[in-house]
């Protein structure tokens, strides 16, 4: 690709970004949104399709963490809620991230360590996040984001919580009520169904990948294809919702190049 434009998102320090999504606000442009390492302490925002951001400041929030060893990483959309989660708090935004509510709906009940990935689908939210060494997740309803489910955990033996760095993370993908996520530390993906406070169905698959070939980002089409990228340059792929994967690409380029993300041109959520 020839055509693609470097955007400076400003001097204020290290500014990387680790999770960037698209918002239908029923615009031609729609919404692009942002975020990553608090440095400035902002999400960032488009309405032009990408062409210029400008910083929405959430220094303010309750229970906001500043700096540069301190990101987000989990953010999502959908039925017109922006929502974003960092340590134990969720942010949420009901006008496409122009503004933002801080809640606590975890206090005193096991609370998150660090949010890993955030994911809509079936009318609900579903947070999956790492405490200590495990990856547990929680699920509300979009009707009341403030009220969560109960808290399930992961086998800890087979999927491992990411290490604390930022550049670690746990990836999902989401359709039909039908959740996976993966994380570079596993040769393994794990799998739920959610409906809204309700999380079941869990599994935890090892599909036959190597150590060194690791899965660093899934992706579906909500069409009934969900494809893994994996470090080498591997591809797996599923046609029965996640139960099962194949691969169907070794070394895509010859040369083991890692596989960091993939993306469709389908429109989701899903």
């Amino acid at each position: 690709v020839s055509d693609w434009t470097a955007i400076d998102l400003g001097s204020e320090g290290d500014l990387d970004q680790y999770r960037i999504i698209w918002c239908d606000d029923g615009s031609t442009s729609g919404v692009w949104l942002c975020v990553g390492r608090q440095t400035a302490d902002k999400v960032y925002r488009s309405t032009d399709g990408a062409v210029t951001w400008s910083g929405v400041d959430i220094s303010g929030l309750a229970g906001h963490v500043s700096g540069s060893g301190n990101g987000i990483q989990a953010m999502t959309f959908g039925n017109g809620i922006v929502m974003m989660a960092q340590t134990d708090r969720i942010y949420y935004s009901t006008n496409y991230g122009v503004s933002w509510t801080s809640i606590e709906p975890f206090a005193g009940n096991n609370p998150p360590g660090i949010g890993r990935a955030l994911t809509y689908t079936n009318n609900s939210f579903a947070l999956v996040y790492g405490r200590s060494g495990d990856v547990k997740a929680r699920s509300c309803a979009d009707s009341d984001v403030t009220d969560w489910g109960d808290e399930y955990d992961v086998d800890p033996t087979v999927i491992r919580n990411p290490s604390g760095t930022l550049a670690d993370k746990i990836a999902i993908a989401s359709a039909g009520g039908r959740v996976i996520h993966v994380t570079d530390n596993d040769d393994d993906y794990g799998y739920f169904d959610v409906d809204g406070k309700t999380i079941s169905n869990i599994n935890t698959i090892r599909p036959g990948m190597s150590s060194g070939r690791r899965p660093e980002d899934v992706e579906t089409d909500g069409n009934g294809t969900w494809i893994i990228v994996c470090r080498s340059g591997d591809v797996w792929r599923s046609t029965n919702n996640c139960v099962s994967f194949s691969r169907i690409v070794t070394n895509l380029d010859g040369s083991n190049t890692n596989l960091t993300a993939v993306a469709c041109d389908s429109i989701g959520p899903f």
